[in-house]
């Protein structure tokens, strides 16, 4: 897994910051706790958080026919250049929590990242190994402040208690 499955996981689940904390909105249980996400989202990430110009996810989400999988398709837009991806949101009961599949993403093979939750929160994990064969730890955490917007923050960590910001952002469904 590279540094980059953080900046995606990051815009897939991109947030509001600044408002105050709401009543549980990720209420549900098994896969329909993500069913906030159906609909189509705006993502962005602060800028000031990066020094760079802001990059933009476009998410549109829908139950799968049987509706056993929660399919998201985005389109992002960095520095002018746009690209698009699928995300297959899918339940992993024996460990209740989910697994997000992601196929499209440029200079990466298809891959699959854990998710667990707490409250309102969502965590995207992940890991790689640097230059030097030490093993980072990664997460996307997304706290929603409501059912149409949450907050993004994209971290590392070396020891996985400790963790620094990289990026953050919001998301705000659109419709």
């Amino acid at each position: 897994m590279s540094k980059y499955l953080v900046l995606f996981a990051g815009l897939t689940a991109m947030s509001a910051s600044g408002l105050a904390q709401s009543p549980i909105v990720l209420k549900d249980s098994g896969l329909k706790k993500l069913a906030v996400f159906v609909g189509t989202w705006r993502g962005e990430n602060d800028p000031d958080s990066t020094g760079r110009s802001p990059v933009v996810a476009i998410t549109t989400c829908q139950w799968s026919p049987n509706g056993n999988y929660l399919v998201c398709d985005q389109r992002v837009t960095n520095q002018g250049h746009t690209t698009n991806n699928l995300s297959i949101y899918s339940r992993n009961a024996d460990k209740d929590g989910y697994t997000l599949s992601l196929v499209g993403v440029p200079g990466m093979q298809p891959f699959s990242i854990p998710i667990t939750y707490k409250d309102d929160e969502l965590y995207y994990l992940g890991s790689y190994t640097d230059n030097n064969g030490k093993k980072i730890y990664t997460r996307t955490v997304n706290t929603f402040l409501s059912p149409a917007n949450y907050t993004f923050k994209v971290q590392s960590s070396e020891d996985g208690e400790h963790w620094t910001t990289s990026m953050q952002g919001k998301s705000t469904k659109i419709r």
